[in-house]
């Protein structure tokens, strides 16, 4: 999830059967995520 008003990123992972937040971000911070692939996420660089 983005949030446009405020440069940021919550992500979840489904584990179990139930989600599990595995990365929360802002601004110019980076979030590497590996699942279902890698990727690296800077949520101010999703807001033009």
């Amino acid at each position: 999830m983005v949030d446009p008003d405020t440069p940021s990123l919550i992500a979840w992972e489904l584990r179990d059967g139930a989600y599990v937040q595995v990365a929360k971000v802002t601004g110019e911070e980076s979030a590497r995520l590996t699942s279902p692939y890698d990727v690296t996420v800077v949520p101010a660089d999703l807001i033009s």
